[in-house]
């Protein structure tokens, strides 16, 4: 059970970062500049699983230990990179402009 809960949960995130990048009245968010904030609000929004879990059960489950220690060297590569010319120079490239 606890494989398909990670299975989605990983592409629930996809999904609830897209959706924050596209709801501009969020406090202290600009579109497609401030990648922090919307990286706060995505972490924000799985918060209430994890305090419910560490309230009912003693501690966070090993899903989301383990899920936070796959996401973050790509969130930390994501903020690295973010809108650099290097990354647009990849990017560029792979989509042949």
């Amino acid at each position: 059970m606890h494989r398909c809960a990670a299975v989605a949960h990983h592409g629930a995130a996809n999904f609830d970062f897209a959706a924050i990048a596209h709801i501009v009245w969020l406090p202290g968010y600009t579109p497609l500049v401030n990648n922090y904030i919307a990286l706060f609000y995505q972490l924000l929004m799985l918060a209430p699983a994890v305090v419910y879990d560490v309230v009912k059960l003693g501690h966070p489950r090993r899903a989301y230990i383990i899920g936070l220690g796959a996401f973050a060297p790509f969130v930390g590569i994501a903020l690295v990179f973010w809108d650099s010319p290097g990354w647009h120079r990849v990017v560029s490239t792979l989509i042949g402009w």
